[in-house]
């Protein structure tokens, strides 16, 4: 792909880009060695959260800890972690961990705490943005011409009921827009993914797979299961050459084939650690054709439809990142074909892990057609008032109907409940910045090549 010419001055400053940014950081991943982990330093999400604190039960810790995904941005090489709701976390702010910095920012919010309405539950808060939710697995990153994150379903602030709303979050102006209602029967779990063949995104709630374009914001109904699959704790990757979805977690393991819409369970030997796991960290890695998922420790699986079995890969070295938060990992392990690594977030307070499966040092992608979106929120701009779009935004003060969960679907809920049946206790000016990522990323493209062809560092220790 031939590269934009840059003005002279534009030139020139991302010549003094290059020299002012660090190699170091760059270094720790370029070098890791296939079977390695990496503790990135200082790499906590509290380190970007907003002050004062929204309220919650459990705090800022519940953007991970309650039943809270992630999608990842491959245009920017960055984790987006969205989430909280129920009584845990009323924040509904927006964080992203840039594999090219090592560090959080907070791209957007929360809404201020005296425009965080209290009652029985909102969709919207006052100022017209979306209520802070468990995200569950509804959490999907479309690429240009959206370039925006989709966050469908979920379990809302205050009363966890469960929503049937999409929303989306476009990074060119850092707002949000409510867009269509998923098809009902489908909420909690919200098992999605983004297919680059078809530009849709494929969401799996209770019992109803639809399929979404995120062009003419409408839902199909592909799959359906009338006695329901109610289950919630789900994670879900894609493998686009073979058209296939996997879901797993929680005793389950299933099959939907794109193509010919069938929906099948399947049962592949050595994959009980995953299927049993809540939520367990799911992602696809393309170059190897494997889908590789992570539940505690240093082991990894991966699958492979041609070897037919779930593999364990013991780990070569590195730091221990640990067990896996009580209620899931959901989307909070993600693979990054610019970097050839996986990335782990597993709570607010601990560091961010990296893991490198297969050689290669990633094939960095190119910078996104505008600068957007790629600024943190200062708790001065955090007051974003009336900046959500879309449709019937200021009747959803309320407590809207957007629900659909089974009568018993919470554990001390009552009707309508989240569905959130723990496995434990809960965690307590712009050529200038745009010019430094692009040079970023161009070093770390140069430094993976000469340290393919150089002997690759020992694990981290």
């Amino acid at each position: 792909m031939p590269h934009r010419r840059l003005p002279f001055a534009a030139a020139a400053l991302v010549a003094l880009a290059a020299d002012a940014v660090p190699g170091a950081a760059a270094d720790a991943l370029d070098d890791l060695e296939p079977g390695c982990w990496y503790e990135v330093p200082a790499s906590r999400l509290r380190s970007a959260a907003p002050e004062p604190e929204p309220p919650g039960y459990s705090g800022l810790a519940s953007v991970m800890s309650a039943w809270s995904g992630a999608a990842f941005d491959e245009s920017r090489d960055r984790l987006l972690v969205w989430g909280g709701g129920h009584a845990d976390y009323a924040g509904n702010e927006l964080y992203a961990f840039d594999l090219h910095t090592l560090a959080w920012s907070r791209l957007w919010g929360p809404t201020p705490s005296a425009q965080i309405p209290d009652g029985d539950g909102f969709e919207t808060y006052l100022d017209g943005n979306p209520s802070s939710r468990h995200t569950y697995s509804g959490l999907v990153h479309v690429p240009a011409p959206h370039d925006a994150l989709f966050a469908i379903g979920g379990s809302r602030w205050q009363n966890g009921y469960g929503t049937a709303a999409t929303w989306r979050f476009t990074f060119a102006d850092s707002t949000w827009t409510r867009r269509a209602d998923h098809l009902p029967g489908s909420s909690f779990g919200d098992a999605s993914v983004w297919d680059p063949v078809t530009g849709h995104v494929f969401h799996r709630g209770l019992n109803v797979l639809d399929e979404y374009d995120p062009a003419t914001d409408a839902y199909v109904e592909r799959a359906r299961e009338d006695g329901g699959w109610w289950e919630a704790n789900l994670s879900a990757a894609l493998d686009p050459d073979r058209r296939r979805m996997l879901i797993a977690g929680s005793g389950t393991m299933d099959l939907f084939h794109l193509d010919t819409g069938v929906y099948e369970s399947i049962a592949p030997p050595g994959g009980e650690a995953v299927r049993d796991a809540s939520a367990p960290g799911l992602a696809f890695e393309p170059s190897s054709g494997r889908f590789v998922a992570w539940v505690g420790g240093t082991d990894v699986y991966t699958y492979d439809f041609d070897v037919g079995e779930w593999l364990v890969h013991a780990a070569a070295g590195g730091p221990d990142p640990g067990p896996p938060l009580d209620n899931g990992t959901f989307g909070r392990w993600r693979y990054s074909p610019g970097r050839n690594v996986f990335v782990l977030a597993n709570g607010v307070d601990a560091d961010v892990f990296v893991y490198r499966l297969s050689p290669g040092g990633g094939d960095p992608p190119e910078p996104p057609p505008d600068a957007g979106g790629d600024g943190d929120a200062d708790a001065e701009d955090a007051a974003v008032e009336g900046d959500a779009t879309g449709p019937d935004v200021a009747a959803d003060h309320g407590g809207d109907a957007a629900t659909d969960g089974p009568p018993d679907a919470g554990d001390e809920d009552g009707p309508g409940g989240c569905g959130c049946r723990a496995t434990g206790t809960a965690d307590a000016g712009w050529v200038m910045p745009a010019a430094a990522a692009w040079a970023m990323r161009r070093r770390r493209r140069s430094g993976s090549m000469r340290a393919e062809s150089r002997r690759r560092l020992r694990c981290p220790s």
